[in-house]
């Protein structure tokens, strides 16, 4: 007795094999791509809410009636409470946390962070001093150089830079690594 037997020849095996290969060699690129867009969309994000952050404490500033202490006691600033005890300097930009004047001794590095947690509050994300330091699985990397803070992305030359003179907040956001 004949029985005919079912399932796919090995001609049809060999197709479907090419064919999928044929769909992941053209496929495989744009998902290799996806991961860099996922950092550039994470510096942007996070760039535009720090940006918002600063306007939005610039404002508060202004709504304080533009106050100034320099005339009365030398480097003092105006503090903003509903940021966390945000200073600014006298143009009304945020400088900082700390009670010593912002800027003025080596911690320039830790000035800047105290801006970033300050500013991003709750919705931040991890920034660190210094390079070395480890115990904060940091997503960011603060340094001050030329009246600048700036935020280096973990991944990249991507950055954050923001001008503690003059408000401006300039967003690096596109992938070189």
């Amino acid at each position: 007795m004949y029985t005919k037997q079912s399932g796919f020849t090995l001609i049809e095996l060999i197709v479907v094999i090419v064919i999928l290969g044929i769909l992941t060699a053209t496929a495989l690129p744009k998902f290799g791509s996806l991961s860099n867009n996922a950092h550039e969309a994470n510096v942007a994000a996070v760039g535009s809410a720090f940006l918002g952050a600063v306007i939005i404490a610039h404002s508060q500033w202004l709504a304080d009636g533009s106050p100034t202490h320099t005339a009365v006691i030398p480097n003092e600033q105006h503090i903003l409470e509903s940021f966390d005890a945000l200073k600014v300097n006298d143009l009304g930009w945020p400088i900082g946390t700390n009670p010593a004047p912002a800027f003025s001794t080596t911690e320039m590095a830790e000035d800047c962070v105290e801006i970033w947690n300050a500013l991003l509050q709750a919705n931040n994300r991890p920034v660190a001093g210094v390079a070395s330091d480890t115990s904060i699985n940091a997503d960011y990397i603060a340094s001050f150089s030329d009246d600048q803070c700036i935020y280096r992305y973990k991944t990249g030359a991507m950055s954050i830079t923001y001008n503690v003179k003059n408000g401006v907040v300039n967003i690096d956001d596109k992938f070189s690594g």
